[in-house]
């Protein structure tokens, strides 16, 4: 009987993994983001996907850290990112507020720079971020499909496995 289980999933079955995106029945938006009108499903505003250039199928925005330890560890993690993908469709932007004069290293294929009110209101309100996370991933369509903290190797390392998947990889 196991053998005609595992002859039919083998012939028929399926096995494939999706990573579905956030935000697409409810939205619970940060207090700061109280004038904002949300819609459901929610699409990242054309306004701001300009600015993040490209047409990669998928687009890494990782907003820097600004605690030398922190800076350090995402830097690492960010080593791992681009030599897992670095011959796949993955554009990665790094965002800088106005005052980090410190070089935002090879990793990054474009640099967006803010003031540092308006990294928090770019964080909160249009990718929805808690405090804690520094990197979102976002589709072709302008969807978040997941929010990560790269200081976390944990963390780093579900980003990996969710980005295999998004670009079919595994």
């Amino acid at each position: 009987m196991p053998i005609l289980v595992f002859l039919f999933l083998k012939f028929f079955g399926k096995n494939e993994f999706s990573v579905e995106p956030l935000f697409q029945s409810e939205i619970h938006a940060p207090v700061e983001c109280n004038g904002v009108d949300y819609q459901v499903p929610y699409i990242i505003h054309d306004s701001v996907l300009t600015k993040v250039q490209g047409t990669e199928l998928v687009k890494l925005i990782v907003f820097r850290n600004l605690v030398d330890a922190d800076q350090h560890e995402q830097s690492i993690q960010m080593t791992r990112i681009v030599k897992e993908f670095s011959k796949d469709p993955l554009r990665i932007v790094s965002v800088v507020t106005g005052n980090d004069s410190t070089d935002v290293g090879v990793e990054a294929m474009q640099v967006l720079k803010v003031s540092g009110q308006e990294s928090k209101s770019i964080r909160s309100c249009v990718f929805l971020m808690p405090p804690a996370n520094d990197a979102v991933v976002i589709d072709l369509k302008g969807r978040i499909m997941g929010q990560y903290t790269l200081t976390d190797r944990e963390d780093t390392d579900r980003l990996i496995v969710e980005l295999k998947i998004m670009l079919k990889k595994y």
